[in-house]
């Protein structure tokens, strides 16, 4: 793994870290009137979603992949950088053990001395190229910032809406089993209370229905702001899918009411 993979999997772990720290504070908080909403529930399942994504990218790391071209040329240039200064480093600690070796061996404090002289010597240089390594790893995180911002703010909008499908599925499964337990045949409290139920299945059913279509949009997105883009759009063509229904069945009830006024017509002038 060279130096630019060390780099971008570092971001990586701070956000899963970070992501893991938000998620503790929720769960605390999810308690008493927040349980009612599924606002925190969502944030939850969206943040934990979200790692579920890097730990996964972790374990099976393709970075070049993930960054593309940006900054592709100034990366891979540190990270030939990178690899000559670890074995500059190498060839210094090298010389370490053969000096602390050859040292072992002298008996006289003057002579000991004069090596640890040798010693240290190696040892800044080995200080001077890790310093400058960390310079250039901050280098490369600069340039894959934009790439990296850009990649988190996708998995984190399509963990919104994953989010959205498994609470509405979680809720619908709830409503289900509640309502099984009900007695309306012979109970008028529980007549009501599936009637409720109903309502609330058939609602849980189409935020998932809208929340996996907005998904499906935004799965075919390669920018943020298409993707975002993407929920006004599943939004309007719903609207406008609803709105269309309503005019055909006005039409139709029109022509159904024209087609008996005729009938009606034709019904008097044979009667005359």
């Amino acid at each position: 793994m060279n130096n630019s993979d060390i780099a971008y999997r570092k971001m990586l772990e701070d956000k899963i870290k970070k992501l893991q720290g938000q998620i503790s504070d929720l769960e605390k908080k999810n308690t008493g009137l927040r349980l009612t909403n599924d606002y925190t529930t969502e944030a939850i399942e969206r943040k934990k979603l979200e790692v579920e994504k890097l730990q996964e990218e972790l374990k099976d790391y393709t970075e070049k992949a993930e960054l593309g071209a940006v900054g592709e040329t100034f990366v891979e240039e540190f990270d030939s950088i990178v690899d000559m200064d670890n074995e500059k480093k190498q060839a210094a600690q090298d010389k370490i053990s053969e000096l602390q070796d050859l040292k072992s061996r002298l008996t006289t404090a003057r002579a000991q001395r004069k090596i640890d002289r040798k010693i240290r010597r190696q040892q800044k240089i080995i200080e001077n190229l890790q310093k400058k390594d960390n310079f250039i790893s901050g280098v490369q995180r600069v340039f894959m910032y934009p790439k990296y911002r850009k990649e988190m703010k996708k998995k984190q909008l399509l963990s919104n809406q994953e989010a959205k499908i498994a609470v509405a599925e979680a809720n619908y499964h709830d409503a289900v089993e509640m309502q099984a337990m009900l007695d309306p045949d012979n109970s008028f409290v529980d007549r009501i209370k599936d009637t409720i139920y109903e309502w609330k299945k058939s609602r849980y059913l189409r935020k998932k229905e809208r929340a996996a279509e907005i998904l499906d949009k935004m799965q075919k997105c390669d920018s943020p702001i298409q993707m975002r883009g993407a929920v006004p759009v599943v939004i309007t063509k719903r609207l406008k899918d609803k709105f269309t229904g309503k005019l055909q069945q006005e039409q139709m009830m029109y022509e159904a009411a024209q087609e008996y006024e005729q009938t009606q017509d034709m019904a008097l002038a044979a009667a005359k």
